[in-house]
């Protein structure tokens, strides 16, 4: 499922290489129906720079999907074996030596990522610097 993001191939995650892999983990939400047949997916972009110092980015499993079988949650009693939706970012042509601040958004129906009283509901930030 994700690939060469996956540890087994490279234990680095790509960070040896300057092509770093990030795991974008979906909380667990009570009863989500994400639609009909509409499959949240990940998106990622460079905040405060030139959109093009972001590069190309790979995304495992494809296009950044989350799998459908994940939805709805219905806790932890009725599904104790649960295990939380995972996607990863490869990104594969950062800009080097320039620390980037990237933003990674979780869409979907049911999914607010846009609440500016919950910085991080439905979204996560970080920062990235690939040295030469």
């Amino acid at each position: 499922m994700l690939k060469n993001c996956s540890g087994l191939e490279d234990p680095t995650f790509g960070y040896k290489t300057g092509q770093p892999c990030i795991l974008i983990r979906m909380n667990r939400i009570i009863n989500l129906l994400v639609g009909e047949g509409t499959t949240p997916n990940v998106t990622c972009a460079v905040l405060h720079a030139y959109p093009e110092s972001i590069g190309n980015m790979a995304f495992y499993p494809e296009n950044g999907t989350f799998d459908l079988s994940y939805f709805p949650y219905y806790g932890r009693q009725p599904q104790p074996t649960y295990t939380n939706p995972l996607v990863a970012v490869k990104f594969l042509t950062l800009k080097k030596n320039r620390e980037l601040e990237i933003q990674c958004k979780i869409n979907g129906p049911g999914i607010i990522s846009d609440n500016p009283y919950e910085k991080f509901e439905g979204r996560v930030i970080f920062h990235l610097d690939i040295k030469k």
